[in-house]
């Protein structure tokens, strides 16, 4: 795995915080996928921009805490298969995964509240920071169409979807 020097990943998560919406564009632009892919990395998850197709629906959550500990929540729908991968990584406890099947009940939930949340139109709140330092960074692929926002993780405007997540990746198996 590879470290990236604190001045570095500094640098990396300005240029992201500078960067814009990607709610137009198929990829996020390259400061940002340079940020991202770093916390991906140690969560050993895949970039969704760039398996984001006509095929499959998928939906990311990922908090990253002032001390680095990173948590992905990923829900993937391929035709009628539904599936999560919950990871985590911290620099003192290392690296965790679980894999499971979602309930359709839990996907139609899902979908619902990304709707009326209007996640394809949300852009990124770029100037607004958590006082504890934690971000949330929520990534979207549907009909080949991704967007990406980044907020803060206790916003009333993502609180349905975070709940959602967390019921998700908390529950057994269908």
């Amino acid at each position: 795995m590879n470290q990236i020097p604190d001045v570095l990943a500094l640098g990396i998560i300005v240029a992201f915080i500078a960067g814009v919406s990607h709610a137009e564009e198929s990829t996020p632009p390259q400061d940002s996928r340079l940020w991202v892919s770093y916390f991906f990395e140690r969560v050993e998850e895949p970039t969704i921009w760039d398996s984001c197709d006509e095929d499959s629906t998928i939906y990311r959550a990922t908090i990253i805490t002032p001390d680095r500990r990173v948590e992905t929540i990923r829900v993937t729908r391929m035709g009628e298969k539904i599936a999560t991968r919950t990871a985590t990584s911290s620099l003192d406890d290392g690296f965790s995964e679980t894999n499971s099947s979602v309930s359709w009940e839990q996907w139609v939930e899902l979908e619902g509240i990304v709707q009326t949340m209007g996640f394809w139109s949300m852009t990124s709140e770029w100037d607004v920071w958590q006082p504890d330092g934690t971000e949330v960074y929520i990534e979207g692929c549907k009909r080949g169409r991704y967007n990406a926002i980044k907020r803060r993780p206790n916003e009333f405007a993502i609180e349905d979807l975070m709940n959602q997540f967390a019921a998700i990746s908390k529950a057994e198996a269908p």
